[in-house]
């Protein structure tokens, strides 16, 4: 009797040993499991935090560049539009550019920096010196708005100086100071009937489209 009960109780002990043994595997299982979840939590966490540092300071560099190194630097203008281009952009998008400009020259003189990389000026000397005969400076992309899709080349949007060049030589003539004041009276004529016409609108309180 006696060694059957001991039999008995060895099997329940070694039962509850192996349940045992059972749970702490499976406790061992999960906490792993959650550790490694915890690990690659603060490992994807170090990563956006390491993208967002080195955006933030590339960020901070192109802007400190712009301010502080940036060639155009020392010429006069709104602060935020050497810094970003959507300073201007935004005045773009109000539709008083016109104005605008204006008063940027009144206020800051005839040079007036308007972009990280664009200068507005108001100087007849400025502009021989850029846009004259014979000078090097290429137009900038400003000009390409006036390109018509599907047409030729046109001498006024033309950025690329050597087609410029070959363009200009084939108009020159028309163009020379002696050649305009033979067509002063045509062109007088127009203007004058263009003025009248739009007066007429004028009077009636009538809408022009100019488009």
């Amino acid at each position: 009797m006696r060694h059957s009960l001991c039999v008995v109780l060895l099997t329940v002990h070694e039962t509850i040993m192996a349940r045992l043994h059972v749970f702490r595997s499976l406790v061992s299982v999960i906490v792993d499991k959650h550790m490694v979840a915890h690990l690659l939590t603060y490992q994807c966490l170090f990563s956006v935090t390491n993208v967002i540092c080195l955006i933030a300071a590339a960020i901070a560099a192109i802007l400190g560049y712009r301010a502080f190194l940036h060639p155009l630097r020392k010429i006069p203008g709104p602060r935020l539009a050497a810094l970003t281009s959507l300073w201007l952009t935004y005045h773009y998008y109000r539709g008083n550019w016109h104005e605008d400009i204006l008063r940027l020259h009144d206020k800051y003189g005839p040079v007036v920096r308007i972009g990280p990389n664009e200068v507005a000026f108001v100087d007849a000397a400025a502009t021989k010196q850029l846009y004259g005969h014979g000078k090097k400076a290429k137009k900038s992309r400003w000009y390409s708005t006036w390109s018509v899709p599907g047409r030729r080349l046109g001498v006024f949007a033309e950025q690329d100086p050597k087609i410029h060049s070959m363009l200009r030589k084939r108009v020159s003539a028309a163009y020379t100071m002696s050649s305009i004041l033979k067509y002063e009276t045509y062109i007088q004529s127009c203007i004058d009937l263009c003025l009248e016409k739009l007066r007429r609108h004028a009077a009636v309180g009538k809408v022009v489209n100019m488009s």
